[in-house]
């Protein structure tokens, strides 16, 4: 498996599955082999941050060492960014585990933001926060 950037129809196949629309600036990365595996979607650049969304076919692929690095690599590093935002409804439990894992940080909750009766869940990451920067080096 090998991590590579994303083309536009990985884009919006990722859009299409986690209905999701991408601004003509998404970028994103994905782990493929035969076929793409995981994906990562950075969307609405400023000066400093970037959204993140991410996407895979299950945990292995998720959690695959050199794809988890260029997760984190890819913006604070090629990008200069110094934080990363992601957004996550309050009922997606698996998905709220695994950002917390990563280390995305819960900073805020908009009640209802996501539909009624769902919260919308704003994460952060700094540059500063981010374990995964220079882990493929470690490895």
């Amino acid at each position: 498996m090998i991590v590579v950037a994303a083309q536009r129809p990985d884009i919006e196949k990722f859009c299409k599955n986690v209905g999701y629309s991408a601004s003509a600036d998404a970028k994103g990365i994905v782990l493929v082999d035969d076929k793409v595996r995981a994906m990562v979607l950075y969307d609405h650049w400023t000066p400093n941050s970037v959204n993140v969304h991410v996407y895979s076919s299950g945990p292995k692929y998720l959690f695959h060492r050199e794809f988890v690095c260029a997760i984190f690599s890819y913006p604070f590093q090629q990008c200069g960014k110094g934080l990363l935002i992601a957004i996550t409804p309050s009922d997606a439990e698996q998905s709220l585990a695994v950002s917390r894992y990563l280390g995305f940080v819960e900073k805020y909750r908009v009640k209802d933001g996501w539909s009624q009766g769902v919260d919308l869940v704003i994460k952060e990451m700094t540059r500063d926060q981010c374990r995964w920067l220079n882990q493929e080096k470690a490895a």
